[in-house]
């Protein structure tokens, strides 16, 4: 495509999450020229996670409005717009585009007994491919439970599509998606297929889908009523790009084998780059990137940061500036010690997902004593974070692939002991990289090279900078490991438990109370 002066041009991405909306412009050098978001509601209650998509439309809107008033050069330098949220989220429109439903997060654990019926009747289909698993976080489970306990929805629905897909329609008006994130819905890349037992035995047409395009593909212009609407004066492109934990990798700077990436948002995302696939029998995957030739391989966790923002309002409550209280949570955890005098905290507040999936465990603290202060709670917490990241790791690190170096970033990546504990537990170099919206720059940079700014993954590197390493103290990773079996042995023996405990719980479901959480 023929552009102005390349140091003139523009890209922006939009980036969706659990917490918020956000826009992140960018200079064709991967410089950040401006960050802007909006707090997003999350709507839960008994396995029910929700966000209302006519909210992103609207927030959307007020982010375009800002941008273009307070970097008036947009208007004229921007090339390019991606879209990047997570994936296994479920959004049904009809025929005019709009939801019919609030959409239903990846962490929604409604559709569990569709998930586990379309195991029983379509084993062979499983067997045959472990990157498809039978669980409630994909989107055709949640389509079967629409079509079973609310068939109205199901009845109207002209197209079935992930966050990214909706967005991409509000700007283009055009249902494409992706083939990582069309695997959500069980779409196999390889031979270009849809589950046809599956969707026939629901009477789901096909139809219902989107196009799958490659990663890259340009989907067309912006809209020309938003075009004018913004004021932008030169025809501005939408990129496809892919789900959310899959660009925060590329933007991690991972560009050779045994290289990891650990996104700690939310959830975390423990990713690798792989010259093969790798056949998990696990929650696990191992997704093509065709466009490379390379295969990521890993997965995300149901919460990670998103546990330090709970112990924040826990223990912290409004006694403690906003900006200090992560730094004083770290200064806190360090004055304990290794194993936080004795005290555990099992930390799946959301359940789990990866590398197992178990939507019943809940969090718990194990061996809390009358000496047990706040410092000896966050630190058991910290740990606790690690341990989560070592269980996916040693899942991969099982099947044959070598990882040498972690490379970490997000929002919990600014606190010191965090990172020096990555170290320690997995016994790994750990770089923490000094961009901490490795989405956006990832999103970025599948952008650029899908428009011929970047001429080779191998290049990807060149734009991430690392802000500090940490190396791991073996004596202290000798002392995790016997902590980290025990974490395991805790969750072993409770999860009878925790089953227990939901089957308790459903005795006096009260369905019509519903929690609204914003910015979690």
């Amino acid at each position: 495509m023929s552009t102005q002066k390349k140091k003139d041009n523009l890209y922006l991405v939009i980036n969706l999450g659990f917490r918020s909306i956000r826009l992140v412009l960018f200079d064709e050098t991967g410089k950040k020229i401006i960050h802007n978001w909006y707090p997003v509601k999350t709507v839960m209650s008994d396995g029910f996670i929700e966000q209302d998509a006519n909210e992103w439309v609207q927030k959307l809107g007020m982010l375009f409005s800002e941008l273009v008033n307070s970097v008036p050069e947009v208007k004229s330098k921007l090339v390019a717009i991606t879209v990047t949220s997570s994936a296994g989220c479920l959004v049904s429109v009809d025929k005019e585009g709009n939801p019919l439903h609030n959409c239903i997060l990846i962490s929604d654990t409604r559709a569990e007994k569709q998930a586990q019926r379309m195991l029983k009747n379509h084993s062979a289909f499983f067997d045959s491919d472990d990157s498809f698993l039978p669980l409630a976080s994909y989107q055709l489970p949640k389509i079967v439970w629409f079509l079973e306990n609310n068939a109205q929805v199901f009845e109207n629905v002209h197209k079935f599509l992930s966050p990214n897909d909706f967005i991409i329609y509000k700007l283009t008006g055009k249902y494409v998606t992706d083939p990582l994130n069309a695997s959500k819905f069980y779409y196999n890349e390889s031979d270009s297929s849809h589950p046809h037992a599956i969707l026939a035995e629901h009477k789901i047409s096909v139809d219902k889908f989107p196009e799958v395009k490659p990663v890259g593909y340009v989907v067309g212009e912006l809209r020309g009523d938003l075009r004018k609407k913004y004021g932008f004066s030169r025809k501005v492109v939408v990129v496809q790009t892919t789900y959310d934990a899959l660009c925060a990798f590329w933007g991690s700077g991972v560009s050779g084998e045994g290289e990891a990436s650990n996104v700690v948002g939310t959830v975390s995302s423990v990713r690798v780059l792989s010259g093969k696939k790798i056949a998990f029998k696990s929650n696990l995957l191992s997704q093509s990137f065709s466009i490379f030739g390379k295969y990521i391989v890993g997965g995300s966790n149901n919460i990670d940061g998103g546990v330090f923002e709970w112990a924040k309002g826990c223990f912290y409550g409004d006694s403690y500036p906003e900006k200090y209280i992560f730094n004083i949570m770290n200064d806190e955890a360090t004055r304990s010690e290794i194993g936080a005098r004795g005290l555990c905290f099992i930390p799946y507040l959301l359940g789990e997902r990866a590398p197992f999936w178990d939507p019943h465990v809940r969090g718990a603290f194990f061996g809390l004593e009358k000496f047990h202060s706040r410092d000896d709670i966050v630190r058991s917490i910290f740990e606790s974070s690690c341990f989560m990241i070592k269980d996916i790791m040693d899942e991969i690190e099982r099947h044959g692939v070598v990882v040498n170096t972690l490379r970490m970033n997000g929002g919990a990546s600014r606190l010191d002991l965090l990172s020096q504990l990555r170290a320690d537990v997995l016994n790994k170099k750990v770089l923490v990289l000094k961009e901490t919206e490795s989405t956006a720059l990832g999103a970025f940079l599948l952008m650029v090279h899908a428009l011929g700014v970047i001429p080779s993954v191998k290049h990807f590197s060149d734009y991430v900078g690392i802000d500090r390493v940490y190396n791991p103290n073996l004596e202290n990773h000798r002392m995790y490991l016997e902590l980290f079996k025990f974490f395991k042995y805790l969750y072993a023996s409770t999860k009878k438990v925790s089953k227990k405990r939901h089957a308790l719980l459903s005795m006096f479901k009260d369905s019509g109370k519903r929690y609204e959480v914003e910015n979690m």
